[in-house]
């Protein structure tokens, strides 16, 4: 899926603002509808990425635990003056500890859990927003005010999702 840029957002976003100021109920519900199926879209970008937290937490356990075996059967090793065996483990413990260091797979993990939290923080945006826009008691600026800050979180998931992780 190719992801929008900023500015086709911001430009999503201009339109939807003239289209709903000034006009009926009607008008709200059209743009938060719009809001919603860009969202759509992005969620499934979004969870095809934070579907491989797991992996990425498991490849830092798994590098982190030969890392360490290796390092401290190494140790022992040394004592002994068997270098035939500590020479190899000492390098797999480097190695191991390099991919934990450089490819930071717990950083990983972090970063796609929380684009997690964001998709659902905005799935729950949307159905409190819903419920502000559809009552027609809510005043016209309550509206614009709740769809400008449900904007703003679809700008910072596009901007997660646009991230190198």
């Amino acid at each position: 899926m190719s992801l929008p840029s900023f500015d086709e957002l911001k430009k999503l976003f201009q339109t939807k603002s003239k289209q709903f100021q000034g006009k009926s109920q009607q008008g709200y519900l059209q743009t938060l509808n719009d809001y919603e199926d860009y969202f759509k879209g992005l969620e499934k970008e979004a969870e095809n990425r934070y579907s491989h937290s797991p992996t990425w937490g498991k490849v830092h356990l798994w590098f982190g635990l030969i890392a360490t075996l290796s390092s401290t059967i190494s140790l022992a090793l040394t004592f002994y003056d068997n270098s035939s065996l500590s020479t190899p483990l000492s390098l797999i413990s480097a190695i191991s500890a390099a991919i934990i260091t450089f490819f930071n797979p717990s950083k990983r993990e972090i970063k796609l859990l929380q684009l997690k939290e964001l998709c659902d923080l905005i799935r729950l945006d949307f159905i409190s927003d819903r419920q502000v826009v559809a009552d027609n008691e809510t005043s016209d600026l309550n509206k614009q005010v709740v769809l400008k800050s449900l904007f703003r979180n679809l700008e910072e998931l596009t901007k997660r999702l646009n991230e190198r992780i």
